[in-house]
């Protein structure tokens, strides 16, 4: 790992430690920012009006459960040592425990879920999301010691992950701005192999029962097995039919790749596949980093070439955009994508007026690309290319818009 690097996370493991040396406390972590430090509850409905009492909500939600539960009184009594006390169970604490069992089967309920471990919930803030930040929430634990619940009847998740329960009245808390530790996105990945070998937190250590691998699937498997989920959801951002579903899908592939790449560094076709999804959310600087590590692997990498082109000329830098292209055919005369891609590129360049793009167009649908399809499929209609971007001369139409029969087809 890189001197700076590991200096930086030490950084960030002293800030949390002073943070949180006047006084007892609990800890979270979030892998992005949610705003408001609150329950799944209360951010499936975040209705903060007169009127809306989650309470409400939940106490109807948890009614409801009861109807799917045999005997209440064996499944979710607590332990033996509240008879041996002489303290019976009250509906209070059964109800409690079976929010928890909810909450434990990635249900929403008004729980927040803390830790009194803050190298785990600076696992949880580094677990996911690896272009966003995360954050670490300290809470004192005597500014909402009423609000504070532990289960008598922990999973062994809960143990692992030294669980304590947060349950807020108005669905969220809000801690002090000053006791918010900020995890940037390029220290993530750092401190969650740190936490591995110094601390023995990991995945397989935080969701140690088989209902964790299950609802945490997804972030399970090898390098081969996370790339193939990121080319899926690749391909399912494509066809998506909707901007938020796109985006939801092309993030869901960074994620996926990122995992690919944490398990096995060394595969330059993740980066340039990663590169595609960032090209996609139109993280073009990412993208270009993406293509530098592919290209530092593998220098012969026709396609890192094309993708770097493709960010570059997101960025409306045309010239290093037509650099790459011209790479891309020099190492291969005979890739049509890269005609294709530099021709478009020479489309923004007025003075030329249209020559040299049409002289590469033409050159990409003689070597069996179907500039149209691959027209539409990264800019849309020319319509759509014109109404964002610019006019495109007659004849450029003419080449980029389907005749009618293929339009039915």
């Amino acid at each position: 790992m890189d001197e700076n690097i590991q200096c930086r996370i030490k950084d960030k493991i002293s800030e949390i430690e002073k943070k949180s040396a006047n006084g007892a406390y609990i800890y979270r972590g979030e892998p992005e920012d949610y705003g408001k430090v609150s329950s799944s509850l209360w951010r499936e409905y975040g209705l903060e009006t007169d009127g809306f009492d989650i309470e409400t909500i939940q106490s109807e939600m948890l009614n409801d459960a009861k109807k799917h539960i045999g005997d209440l009184s064996q499944d979710f009594s607590t332990d033996t040592v509240a008879s041996i006390v002489n303290q019976p169970d009250t509906d209070e604490t059964i109800n409690f425990e079976i929010l928890t069992e909810i909450q434990h089967y990635g249900g929403q309920t008004n729980l927040i879920d803390f830790t009194t471990d803050c190298f785990i919930a600076l696992f949880f803030a580094c677990d996911g999301y690896h272009n966003e930040p995360g954050r670490v929430i300290l809470q004192k634990i005597e500014d909402i010691k009423e609000m504070i619940k532990t289960t008598r009847n922990p999973r062994h998740r809960v143990i692992a992950q030294k669980s304590v329960f947060v349950h807020p009245p108005n669905g969220f808390i809000e801690p002090h701005k000053d006791n918010i530790v900020i995890i940037p996105p390029n220290l993530k990945q750092g401190i969650l192999q740190y936490l591995r070998k110094y601390h023995g937190i990991s995945t397989e250590a935080i969701y140690n029962d088989l209902h964790g691998f299950i609802r945490h699937q997804d972030i399970h498997g090898g390098a081969y097995t996370e790339f193939y989920r990121g080319f899926a959801s690749l391909k399912r951002g494509d066809e998506a039919k909707t901007r938020k579903k796109r985006k939801k899908w092309f993030k869901k592939a960074v994620k996926d790749f990122t995992q690919a790449i944490r398990l096995d560094p060394n595969q330059a076709t993740t980066y340039v596949n990663r590169s595609i999804a960032h090209i996609r959310l139109k993280d073009y600087s990412s993208a270009i980093k993406d293509c530098d590590r592919a290209i530092a692997i593998n220098p012969n990498y026709l396609d890192a070439y094309n993708n770097r082109g493709r960010a570059y000329l997101g960025q409306n830098d045309l010239g290093r955009a037509i650099e790459e292209y011209c790479r891309a055919i020099a190492l291969n005369p005979n890739d049509a994508h890269a005609y294709f891609n530099r021709g478009v590129a020479l489309l923004y360049i007025v003075e030329i007026e249209g020559e040299g793009a049409k002289e590469d167009l033409i050159t990409a649908k003689e070597k069996g690309l179907d500039i149209i399809a691959a027209f539409r499929a990264e800019y849309g209609s020319v319509e759509d290319f014109e109404d964002r971007i610019m006019d495109l001369p007659a004849d450029i139409v003419e080449m980029l818009t389907p005749t009618w029969p293929e339009m039915v087809t």
